[in-house]
């Protein structure tokens, strides 16, 4: 029973992201709504005293278009 339950609220939880995603796309003005994707890293360095850092993160970011048709 509890992994029914937890499955039930999984594809709700699944639902609601989707519906979220379909109202954002669905108030887009564009015909080619735009997807951004985000790469993040994190770098630290080991060593001596001197050589050692804080930890640093790095962003990449491509933004993708695709068609889009309403219905």
């Amino acid at each position: 029973m509890t992994a029914v339950l937890a499955s039930i609220a999984e594809a709700e939880q699944y639902f609601s992201i989707d519906r979220l995603m379909a109202r954002w796309t669905l108030s887009c003005d564009s015909a080619w709504p735009v997807t951004m994707k985000c790469m993040w890293m994190r770098v630290k360095t080991f060593g001596s005293v001197s050589a050692r850092s804080a930890s640093s993160s790095t962003t990449q970011s491509s933004i993708a278009s695709r068609p889009f048709s309403r219905m």
